[in-house]
């Protein structure tokens, strides 16, 4: 479901947190935020209301003008989700030979932080894409550069989007062999780690509990809680049926929502080294 959310609707979006006293807005959970022609005046705007914003993207615009409109309007912190190494596994992905312009963004982007004395909080994700990239990989060739501006590169946990991609295929129990060594891993429900803390708004002003939805469509309709600018944000955080679903995830029992089942956010991985005999 691609789109740009109109200025109206975010307005909206920006008053009821401050009237509700929510403090902290991302813009841009899903998509490439930086596509969007008003971002600045969306910053701005937000920066006057007082609140602390924080954007993630994928660097394809991180430009170096991009860049420094971001600095000068005051974002507090930039998301850098990388999920490629080198041109094939770019554009294995992507479908696009922009790796380069990509490293090259980010390069300018990491070198202006510094040189601002890293003055807003920047994360390095490496999102794992089972068939199409490695941590090897990433740390071969991301780590050096993480290292020179003194970054720590954070693994993101491999993402299903609510089961619409399920890369294990609901298996409980996977075993891995590499490098002589047998590896047990396997999953056990939790709790949703993010549906206490937030709620997303699509473009289209569709209200969702998180942002591993990111195309609702009829089988994921009972994940839709509101439509702005109809509803409300406290109200539907508020509202008896949105409850219920918190209820659901600490107790997790979770059998009545399917996608919140599928989700990968909703299981913990283990794993154990398996002793071979000699």
């Amino acid at each position: 479901m691609r789109g740009f959310i109109k200025e109206d609707l975010l307005w909206r979006i920006m008053e009821e947190c401050v009237e509700a006293g929510i403090g902290k807005i991302s813009l841009g959970a899903t998509g490439e935020p930086l596509l969007h022609p008003k971002f600045a005046d969306f910053l701005v705007r937000a920066k006057q209301q007082g609140l602390w914003v924080s954007t993630t993207t994928n660097a394809s615009r991180l430009t170096p003008e991009i860049t420094t409109m971001l600095f000068e309007h005051g974002i507090n912190r930039v998301n850098l989700s990388i999920y490629s190494a080198s041109p094939d596994e770019h554009r294995r992905y992507t479908g696009t030979d922009t790796f380069d312009l990509v490293v090259e963004n980010i390069r300018g982007f990491l070198r202006h932080w510094r040189e601002r004395g890293r003055k807003i909080e920047v994360n390095m994700w490496f999102l794992p894409i089972s068939g199409v990239n490695t941590l090897e990989s990433h740390l071969a060739f991301w780590k050096p550069l993480a290292d020179e501006v003194g970054l720590d590169i954070t693994i993101h946990p491999q993402l299903n989007w609510g089961g619409l991609v399920d890369y294990f295929r609901l298996r409980r129990f996977l075993i891995s062999h590499k490098n002589g060594r047998l590896t047990l891993r396997w999953w056990r429900r939790r709790p949703c780690p993010d549906i206490c803390y937030y709620l997303q708004v699509l473009h289209t002003g569709e209200i969702l509990p998180c942002c591993q939805i990111p195309e609702p469509d009829p089988a994921t309709a009972q994940m839709v809680f509101g439509y702005m600018p109809n509803d409300h944000l406290m109200d539907i955080w508020r509202s008896a049926r949105y409850q219920k679903l918190k209820q659901a995830h600490a107790k997790k029992r979770i059998r009545d929502y399917p996608v919140c089942v599928a989700c990968m956010e909703s299981r913990q991985w283990h794993q154990i080294a398996i002793p071979r005999n000699k």
